[in-house]
């Protein structure tokens, strides 16, 4: 196994981290949780194809990837050393961009490197949700933050994606001109307004999901341009997605109630649909909601869903971590690798458990566009420690450990990097390894939500190991 794992990381050293990160801490469900989700993750991860490398993100046995399963698969992927299958996936969809299609791509791509048969007939008649294209934006974004890599800056193929997805693609399906999309096609597959696979068909004009991830892809776009110095394209799609955001939170937000509405119909007017509860989580997942009473709202909402579908539970550990809701994120997360889920063994459920255990519970994330790695700790009560080894950014790996009021990083990439540790809490100041003369200073800030995190910024060079720890 050993020297078949050297021999193909000889032939393709984008490979090399394929299947080493590791994971453990004290509670056995969650150690037990992480091997199940990374060895199902990997066995749906392919080379070889005509399509090129790639994994499953789409129903089991469909051999096939879909534009949304894949950006939700992306930091999953990422920490199984997979960024070149998502790299390769993300081009295909780029590439897919066509006028004839409306500027839709593909919705669905298969490993033989065809538009799927089951959602795709011709280009009068095929499976799309409007969504889609500012999703795969987004992907490219974080993507690019993991890795690095300048051709989702540079390549004419994702650039041209982002210009014509922010643009014409806009223009074809905003009916009204209003700056949002619109179903065009009446009780159309073509078009679908929304990830909603149920009244989005028929009854939608337009739904919640598609306006806030229309308004994190401007976002997302805008970062992108300012990385590349394009800085009044970059201003102009961060106003755009304001005014979406503030549109969504005014016209969208139904004060009698209490509660966003899901649906706008036929006629324009908008509504609370019982067959649209998968959209209900779209707000908070797709960082649409403004305000801290609003989103502790919406998290106490969401927090009480019983009857969940496998791929809207893994949703939820990112949603509770990202507002810092560390209790809910880890029993969502318990559920998301529990061995009795119906339904396990759809792709969504163990990429996206990898990823939560990443970028959530360790708490690692990356901006390649200043080459800073953060860490946030993010242990529920009880958890005496918790670790995270060869987890690929840049250009290697960081090795991660939390336990008691301390984190522990050692830097494996290819240079110094920048390490944003996080501590929720307001912590008075830090004691590091690094220097007995220096201390990183604490800053103080709040999330989305309004939980305070305690923070420093500090240097690591290549091949150096540093403790953090917060004092009271």
């Amino acid at each position: 196994m050993v020297k078949q794992r050297e021999q193909t990381m000889m032939e393709n050293p984008e490979l090399r981290w394929k299947g080493t990160l590791s994971f453990q801490c004290n509670d056995q469900r969650m150690n037990e949780g992480f091997q199940w989700a990374k060895e199902q993750a990997l066995a749906y991860a392919h080379e070889g194809d005509p399509v090129g490398s790639w994994y499953e993100a789409a129903l089991p046995n469909r051999e096939a990837f879909c534009m949304r399963d894949v950006s939700h698969h992306i930091d999953g992927a990422q920490a199984l050393g997979l960024a070149s299958h998502s790299k390769n996936m993300l081009l295909r969809f780029a590439q897919g961009i066509s006028e004839s299609r409306d500027f839709c791509s593909f919705w669905e791509i298969d490993r033989n490197y065809r538009p799927a048969p089951a959602d795709y007939r011709s280009d009068a008649d095929f499976w799309y949700n409007l969504p889609a294209n500012f999703d795969v934006l987004d992907a490219c974004r974080r993507a690019f933050c993991w890795t690095g890599d300048l051709d989702y800056l540079n390549s004419y193929d994702f650039q041209n994606f982002y210009r014509l997805s922010t643009t014409k693609y806009v223009e074809r399906w905003d009916a009204d001109g209003d700056g949002m999309l619109e179903r065009t096609f009446v009780n159309s597959r073509r078009g679908i307004p929304s990830y909603n696979e149920q009244s989005g068909i028929s009854a939608a004009r337009s739904m919640l999901d598609l306006h806030c991830v229309q308004a994190l892809g401007y976002r997302s776009y805008s970062f992108l341009c300012r990385v590349k110095g394009e800085l009044e394209l970059a201003e102009d799609y961060s106003r755009k997605a304001k005014e979406i955001l503030e549109h969504i939170n005014t016209v969208w937000w139904d004060e009698k109630a209490g509660a966003y509405y899901l649906i706008e119909y036929q006629d324009q007017t908008l509504g609370h649909d019982d067959n649209v509860s998968g959209v209900t989580t779209a707000p908070l997942y797709y960082h649409g909601v403004l305000g801290e009473q609003r989103i502790r709202q919406e998290l106490l909402k969401l927090n009480q869903l019983e009857k969940l579908s496998v791929e809207g539970l893994s949703h939820m550990p990112d949603i509770f971590y990202h507002y810092g809701a560390v209790e809910e994120g880890y029993r969502w997360l318990l559920q998301l690798v529990d061995p009795k889920l119906y339904r396990r063994e759809y792709p969504e459920a163990s990429f996206c458990a990898v990823g939560s255990i990443a970028s959530e519970l360790m708490g690692v994330n990356c901006d390649a566009s200043t080459r800073t790695v953060s860490t946030l700790d993010g242990r529920p009560k009880g958890m005496g420690f918790a670790q995270l080894e060869n987890m690929p950014v840049l250009d290697g790996t960081v090795q991660v450990r939390h336990e008691g009021n301390t984190t522990t990083l050692e830097n494996q990439t290819q240079g110094e990097i920048l390490w944003d540790v996080g501590f929720y809490g307001e912590f008075s100041a830090f004691s590091t390894s690094a220097s007995k003369h220096w201390l990183p200073r604490a800053i103080h800030k709040k999330d989305a939500a309004g939980h305070f995190i305690s923070h420093a910024v500090l240097s690591v060079k290549r091949g150096q190991k540093i403790s953090v720890t917060a004092v009271e």
